[in-house]
């Protein structure tokens, strides 16, 4: 579910006109700004029944954004907010090209986190921000 959960939010980020990035082990970002980030965070579980018939699984991810100008960052910062806050994201079935809709969800901003360059001569650092977002599923055992 995460690589769907994953794909699915980059798609929707897509759609709305950004470049998106998924950030793992030894990715190049690419020159152009700006350009929006996505990186998988921990996973928890918690179970909601006795017997482990209902597990919650809470999917945490990190979007970020670099932007030209501190302008530029915090228009997009507020149009990427209100996608978070009230977008329904289609979820996208991966293991099929092209990927079907199979479902839809939602996903939770927990924090907007601004990151203030190390060095003035950092311009690769300077106007980023970035969001941490949460997509929760509850996974039922059926006998």
């Amino acid at each position: 579910m995460q690589h769907e959960i994953t794909s699915s939010i980059m798609a929707h980020l897509q759609s709305a006109g950004h470049s998106v990035v998924w950030i793992y082990q030894g990715v190049k970002l690419p020159g152009t700004l700006p350009v929006v980030t996505i990186e998988q965070m921990q996973n928890n579980n918690a179970f909601i029944s006795k017997g482990r018939e209902a597990v919650e699984t809470t999917y945490r991810h990190q979007v970020g954004l670099r932007a030209r100008t501190e302008s530029e960052k915090t228009r997009i910062q507020s149009e990427l907010n209100r996608i978070f806050l009230f977008d329904k994201f289609d979820l996208l079935d991966t293991t099929e090209t092209p990927a079907p809709v199979v479902g839809s969800f939602y996903v939770r901003p927990v924090s907007i986190v601004p990151i203030m360059d190390d060095t003035v001569n950092d311009e690769s650092g300077k106007h980023r921000v970035y969001f941490d977002i949460e997509v929760e599923q509850i996974t039922r055992r059926f006998y």
